[in-house]
């Protein structure tokens, strides 16, 4: 019987309640912080360490490791999804002072379950994806040697909302927004007519419009790279309306928070009585309205700025009165049916 390779000693010390590593591969020193996990996990770091050091997806000699919170704000600047400097809060109050090699898939899951006690799984979700696009950042940056967060089986959702704006509630929405606050109606309307992202919507400037060609670009995306889109006339009509008044700054909507837009969306939802909506469902009807006039799905996705086909499915929800509709068709070539109704057949 083989023996089981034992640990250098050397390799895996622990200094106050972090453990660290340091194993020389190929004449080049591999070394780093575990954090303050037990020697047991200690040793299984340290193997999947030298086994990333071996495929060279862990670089050798001292990089930087900077504090949770700096980089948090670094992080910030540079990524502009509408969500991270919401979920950003409780990340920083829980990792602040750790160093990035101190944050292990461990301490992540630790997190992930404390957390889970405070708010619901989605929120959870948000949080850990905006974690995990950090670290995605501090490996490219030479910042980390790893990303612990993809060790970490996220909660399951419900992928099943169907919530679209019907047109009565959009008119109560709209007559609702216009006494909540003076830029909301514009505001809620180009979002239902362009199917723009808040965040998108809210980075527009000025610059950013072709007024001969009609297009707006969005330059800050979700995913990163910019969009032009063709708008209708009635985004036309009010991008209009809102060129002819005075302007403050190089953007469109200039000094709105993503905090502020959403009290107020709140309160005009709640004035309209449109129970269980959110912002981005006006995306999200957009979308569908589109699929009903059988827009195809690749210029639903271009429209959309979705990278693959297969996130624009999450969107196209037929409506109960189409599905009746294409059921009722198979009416126009009648047969001698076997029932005369449903109550006959139980």
């Amino acid at each position: 019987m083989k023996a089981k390779a034992k640990t250098n000693p050397r390799n895996l010390f622990r200094r106050g309640p972090s453990w660290y590593y340091s194993f020389i591969l190929k004449g080049q020193r591999y070394a780093g912080c575990l954090g303050p996990i037990s020697k047991t996990m200690a040793k299984e770091e340290l193997h999947r360490k030298k086994a990333a050091a071996i495929e060279q997806r862990l670089r050798p000699g001292k990089m930087q490791d900077p504090k949770f919170e700096v980089f948090m704000e670094e992080f910030l600047q540079q990524n502009h999804n509408v969500r991270n400097p919401i979920s950003s809060k409780p990340l920083l109050r829980y990792f602040s002072g750790k160093k990035l090699s101190q944050i292990n898939a461990w301490i992540v899951g630790k997190y992930k379950n404390e957390r889970r006690k405070e708010v619901s799984p989605p929120t959870v979700n948000r949080e850990l994806a905006c974690l995990k696009a950090l670290f995605s950042i501090a490996v490219r940056a030479k910042k980390s040697t790893t990303n612990p967060v993809k060790e970490i089986k996220l909660y399951p959702e419900n992928k099943g909302r169907t919530r679209v704006l019907s047109p009565g509630e959009e008119v109560r929405l709209m007559e609702a927004a216009e006494k909540v606050a003076p830029y909301l109606r514009n505001f809620l309307y180009i979002l239902l007519y362009t199917g723009a992202r808040l965040s998108e919507l809210l980075g527009l400037k000025w610059a950013d419009i072709d007024w001969i060609k009609n297009n707006f670009t969005f330059n800050k995306t979700k995913n990163g790279f910019s969009r032009t889109i063709p708008v209708n006339k009635k985004v036309q009509a009010v991008i209009h309306e809102l060129r002819a008044r005075p302007k403050d700054g190089d953007h469109v909507f200039p000094g709105l928070t993503v905090g502020r837009i959403e009290r107020d969306f709140k309160k005009a939802r709640e004035t309209a009585d449109i129970p269980n909506f959110r912002i981005h469902d006006l995306r999200h009807s957009f979308a569908t309205r589109e699929a009903a006039k059988r827009v195809s799905s690749y210029t639903l996705q271009a429209l959309l700025g979705h990278r693959t086909a297969a996130m624009v499915s999450r969107y196209i929800n037929p409506q109960e009165d189409e599905m009746r509709k294409a059921v009722e068709r198979l009416d126009e070539n009648e047969v001698t049916p076997i029932f005369t109704s449903l109550a006959e057949i139980g």
